[in-house]
């Protein structure tokens, strides 16, 4: 089952993932250095996951994390560097603060718009617009507080929908197709590797699993 400790852990990965992610884009695009930070979402999770593992070896049976768990922290560790990486975070907040720059530069194009432009979908403020394009200033929240509620619930909305659609061929693919989710399997088997109840070969004794990890 879900626990409390499993979403703390997977939290505190998702918001220390997507900071170091979302500064490095901005880094990026303040600086003009290449700040080459990639992280692939499945590999990444993977690993912490594998690191968990081992941590289970030397923590009692009633502390260890559980194979609901160690998913629970995978699922939220993907979810951060795919959505920290495809730009979506990293675009939004400039794409919000972004009309007033554009005004400046295009203003026979944009100062029409930006004069219509309600304040709950981007920022219009001449002083918190100049503050975020020029940095060193404090946020005001008063200016962005909306914005970003009205995305948030925005993007909440095509998630929802992402998923809805995943639960309506789900059935289907499953039990009908039977697709083996090959990127799941091996988060699968870390989770399961204290779990060898139907006399499976240990996940440390897999001769495979040993193999494989020789070539890197």
């Amino acid at each position: 089952r879900v626990t409390l400790r499993s979403i703390l852990i997977g939290a505190a990965f998702l918001i220390a993932i997507t900071g170091l992610l979302v500064t490095k884009e901005f880094a990026n695009t303040r600086t003009g250095l290449p700040l080459n930070i990639h992280i692939v979402p499945n590999q990444f999770g993977v690993i912490v996951v594998l690191l968990l593992v081992v941590v289970n070896i030397v923590l009692k049976d009633r502390l260890r994390f559980t194979k609901q768990e160690l998913v629970v922290v995978y699922i939220f560790i993907f979810a951060a560097v795919f959505y920290s990486q495809m730009g979506l975070l990293v675009f939004q907040v400039g794409n919000i603060a972004s009309l007033y720059a554009l005004s400046g530069q295009y203003p026979s194009v944009y100062n029409p718009i930006l004069e219509k432009m309600s304040p709950w979908l981007a920022l219009i403020d001449e002083s918190a617009a100049l503050d975020f394009w020029l940095g060193e200033a404090t946020v005001p929240w008063v200016y962005w507080i909306r914005p970003i509620l009205i995305w948030l619930l925005f993007y909440s909305a095509v998630l929802f929908t992402l998923v809805s659609m995943v639960v309506i061929v789900r059935h289907h693919w499953i039990d009908r197709e039977r697709l083996r989710f090959p990127t799941a399997l091996p988060v699968i088997e870390l989770a399961s590797a204290f779990d060898n109840g139907k006399g499976s070969v240990p996940f440390w004794r897999n001769k495979l699993l040993l193999l494989g990890c020789i070539w890197p």
